[in-house]
């Protein structure tokens, strides 16, 4: 008999909170891992004969892609909780800023050089502001995209 999680509670994130999306992703990957522990694993160890005995590989299977799951699901809340907070950390903490100061002086550099071109790119964005905190965002979540 396998004992049951608890479910999460429902949020106490107020729907315009810049964490209320990796929250969102927090309920999703709680909901499939328990989906597989209190449901799949269930049905999987019916089809067993007896009721004790080592987990059989397919039962090993199942925790492993729940162990997957939540690791994703953990990596997916921490990168959304990133994305969501930094830009307001930047413009509330000088420490913060300062190490985003860093980041765009290194972002526009080539060795000891200026880097005319990524500058260039940089200048005739729409929005240099945005295309520069969401390259230092992806640099804090390792998406790293050409700049």
């Amino acid at each position: 008999m396998t004992q049951q999680l608890p479910g999460l509670e429902p949020t106490v994130v107020d729907l315009n909170s810049p964490v209320h999306l990796a929250q969102r992703y927090l309920a999703s990957a709680y909901d499939s891992v328990a989906s597989l522990i209190n449901t799949t694993y269930p049905a999987l160890r019916a089809q067993r004969e007896g009721s004790r005995g080592r987990l059989t590989h397919a039962e090993q299977d199942l925790f492993r892609a729940a162990v997957v799951f939540a690791g994703a699901g953990v990596d997916a809340v921490l990168k959304e909780a990133l994305r969501s907070c930094v830009p307001i950390q930047v413009e509330a903490s000088p420490q913060a800023r300062e190490k985003y100061v860093d980041f765009v002086a290194r972002h526009i550099q080539d060795g000891q050089a200026i880097d005319a071109r990524r500058l260039a790119r940089l200048l005739i964005h729409d929005s240099p502001r945005d295309a520069l905190r969401t390259a230092y965002v992806e640099s804090l979540t390792g998406l790293r995209f050409p700049p």
